[in-house]
C-alpha cells in the first residue's frame, strides 16, 4: 500500500511546529538553558586492580563544537557556558593557552594540584584549591594561588588548602582576605595562623561570613581573639580572665550561622572561636584528644551563643581517660533547646554512657537524633534509656541508634514495647542493635518461621526493597516472620512513620523503591 500523502493543514502544522523550535532557539535565553543540557565531557568505565569498576571523566565538548558552528548567535551564547567551570582533574590533558585565554570566563574554579596558569579570571563564584600529596604530584605554587584569591572578590565559596607537611606549613595572610566582600563559606585546612593571622582574616570577612570550617590549622591561641589596650585584661568567651592583650577590638562574627572546628593537640583553642559567634545555629566539633573541658565549652556555646540548636560531635579518640565525658556539653550547651544531636564516637567506654540520659535535658524540643557507636555493639546502649527517650522526645522525627543493648535485638524490641512512646509524629526510626546483620538470635528455623516481603509483596503493610550489595552478606538469611511481628508491631500506631531500619536492614511503607530511598539518611 502506497504511504497516505499529508494533507495541507498537516504540512502547515509541521512547518509551523519547526518553524517555532527553529525561533525559539534564536532566543538566547531559550538557548542557554539548552546549554546546561549538553554534555562537555566523556565517561569511560575501568577496571581497577581490585576488581572493582571506576569511572573516568575527561573533558571532551565534542558536542558544545557542533553547535559552535551553526552560528555566531549560538556561539556567543554558548561559549560561557562551556567555560564556566574549571576542574583539573578533568582538564588537565587541555592546552595550557587553551586554558588562559578562556580563564576569563570561568566562575567556578577547582584546583586539585594543577598547573600555574596563568589565569585570567576575575568573576569566580566559588574558588576550591586542594592540595594533592601524592610523591610526584604538581601543586599551584602558594603565590598563584593568592593572586587568585585576590583576584576575585566576588567569591562566596572558598575552600583553600595550605600544605599537608607540618614544617612547611603555608602561613595564612589577612591580606588575602581584605577584598572578599561577598563571601559567605570559608573551609580553611593546612595552614599555620601566624601571629593572629586567622584573626585578621575572619576580621576582613566578618561582614558577610554564614558558614566558617577549619581543619588542621596550627599556631592559633585564644588570645588572639581579644585585643585590649597595652596594660588591661582581656576577658575569655566564658569570662574568664586571659591576661593583658595587645590592643584592638575583640573578634565577633554576626553573621555565621554554622561552625564545625576541630580539637586535637595542635588545635586546642579553636573550639574557642564559637564564642565570638552570637547567631551560631550549628556547632560541630571534631574530637582525637581527651583532655578536654566539656562543661567550660558548654557554658560559653550557652552565654554567647543563645540561638544554637544543632551539635554535631565525632569523638574519634581511642584512649580511655578517667572523667572523660559528653554528657555536660549536651546538656548545659543550649540555652532554648537543641533540636538536632548527631554524636559518632569509637566506642561508648564507661564514662559515656549517659550520652542517651544527657539528650532528656532537651526533651521538650529535639526532632532529630543520630547515635553511632561504630567500633562497640555491646553494652552501649541501656535499653531502658532509649525507651525513656521515645516516651519524653513528643517532637521526635528522626532517630538512628547504632550501639548494642547488652541483650538480643528481639529482647529489645520486647522491652520497647513496655511503655507508649511520646513521639507519634515519628518518621524515621533506625536501630543498629546487633553485629549479625538482620539478626534476631540463633537457633534452627521451622519452614513457617519464613516470610517473603519484597518490593512487591509486604508484610504488615512494610516492604524490603533492594539494598547496596557492599552492606548487606549476600549469605545472611533473611528476618524471621517471628522478629518482623514484634518489629512492625512495635511501630504500629506510629502514622506517619514511613521508614524503618533494623541492623542494617531497610524497610519502607512504600512499594515504590526510588521514593523509599529518599528517607534513607
Amino acid at each position: 500500500m502506497a504511504p497516505r500523502r499529508k494533507s495541507k493543514h498537516q504540512k502547515a502544522r509541521t512547518l509551523t511546529s519547526s518553524t517555532t523550535a527553529r525561533d525559539a532557539l534564536a532566543l538566547p535565553k531559550i538557548l542557554a538553558r539548552v546549554g546546561w543540557f549538553l554534555p562537555y565531557f566523556s565517561v569511560q568505565v575501568i577496571t581497577t586492580k581490585w576488581g572493582s569498576l571506576d569511572s573516568i571523566r575527561r573533558f571532551q565538548p565534542h558536542t558544545f563544537h557542533a553547535c559552535f558552528l551553526v552560528c555566531k548567535l549560538w556561539y556567543r551564547t554558548l561559549l560561557p557556558i562551556l567555560w564556566r567551570e574549571y576542574v583539573y582533574d578533568l582538564m588537565r590533558h587541555v592546552s595550557p593557552k587553551v586554558i588562559e585565554r578562556y580563564s576569563l570566563l570561568f566562575r567556578h574554579f577547582d584546583a586539585h594540584g594543577g598547573c600555574d596558569g596563568p589565569f585570567n579570571c576575575t568573576l569566580l563564584e566559588t574558588l576550591v584549591l586542594r592540595h594533592d600529596n601524592q610523591p610526584k604530584a604538581v601543586n599551584m605554587s602558594m603565590d598563584n594561588q593568592r593572586r587568585l584569591v585576590r583576584m576575585n572578590p566576588g567569591i562566596e565559596l572558598l575552600k583553600w588548602e595550605g600544605s599537608e607537611a607540618s614544617k612547611t606549613r603555608a602561613r595564612l595572610d589577612g591580606t588575602d582576605f581584605e577584598l572578599l566582600d561577598n563571601i559567605r563559606d570559608v573551609r580553611l585546612d593546612g595552614w599555620c595562623s601566624f601571629q593572629g593571622s586567622l584573626v585578621k582574616a575572619l576580621k576582613a570577612m566578618a561582614k558577610t561570613l554564614d558558614r566558617l570550617e577549619l581543619s588542621d590549622v596550627h599556631g592559633f591561641n585564644e588570645s588572639d581573639l581579644y585585643r585590649q589596650p597595652e596594660g588591661k585584661e582581656s576577658v575569655g568567651v566564658d569570662g574568664a580572665n586571659k591576661g593583658s592583650g595587645r590592643g584592638g577590638n575583640e573578634l565577633v562574627l554576626p553573621r555565621v550561622r554554622a561552625l564545625r572546628v576541630p580539637f586535637s593537640p595542635k588545635n586546642m583553642d579553636l573550639v574557642y572561636l564559637a564564642g565570638c559567634c552570637p547567631n551560631l545555629h550549628q556547632f560541630s566539633v571534631d574530637i582525637t584528644v581527651a583532655r578536654f573541658d566539656m562543661s567550660r565549652l558548654a557554658s560559653t556555646l550557652k552565654t554567647r551563643c543563645p540561638r544554637l540548636s544543632i551539635l554535631s560531635i565525632n569523638d574519634s579518640h581511642d584512649e580511655f581517660e578517667h572523667g572523660f565525658s559528653i554528657g555536660p556539653l549536651i546538656r548545659g550547651c543550649s540555652l532554648s533547646g537543641l533540636t538536632r544531636v548527631k554524636f559518632v564516637a569509637m566506642s561508648s567506654r564507661n564514662t559515656e554512657r549517659d550520652i542517651l540520659r544527657s539528650l532528656l535535658a532537651h526533651s521538650g524540643t529535639l526532632e532529630h537524633i543520630f547515635v553511632d557507636y561504630y567500633c562497640e555493639l555491646v553494652g552501649a546502649f541501656d535499653a531502658a534509656d532509649i525507651l525513656q527517650l521515645l516516651v519524653e522526645c513528643r517532637r521526635l522525627k528522626t532517630c538512628s541508634l547504632s550501639g548494642g543493648t547488652g541483650m538480643s535485638t528481639l529482647a529489645t524490641l520486647k522491652y520497647l514495647k513496655r511503655l507508649p512512646w511520646g513521639c507519634q509524629g515519628l518518621e524515621q526510626l533506625e536501630f543498629d542493635f546487633d553485629s549479625d546483620i538482620g539478626g534476631f538470635g540463633s537457633g534452627r528455623r521451622s519452614q513457617n518461621d519464613t516470610i517473603n516481603i519484597s518490593s512487591t509483596t509486604s508484610f504488615m503493610g512494610w516492604y524490603r526493597h533492594p539494598q547496596d550489595s557492599s552492606i548487606l552478606d549476600e549469605e545472611e538469611e533473611p528476618p524471621s516472620k517471628l522478629s518482623l511481628r514484634e518489629l512492625f508491631g512495635m511501630v504500629q500506631g506510629l502514622e506517619r512513620l514511613r521508614f524503618v531500619a533494623l541492623n542494617l536492614i531497610s524497610y519502607s511503607r512504600s512499594s515504590d523503591p526510588k521514593l523509599a530511598a529518599s528517607w534513607i539518611t
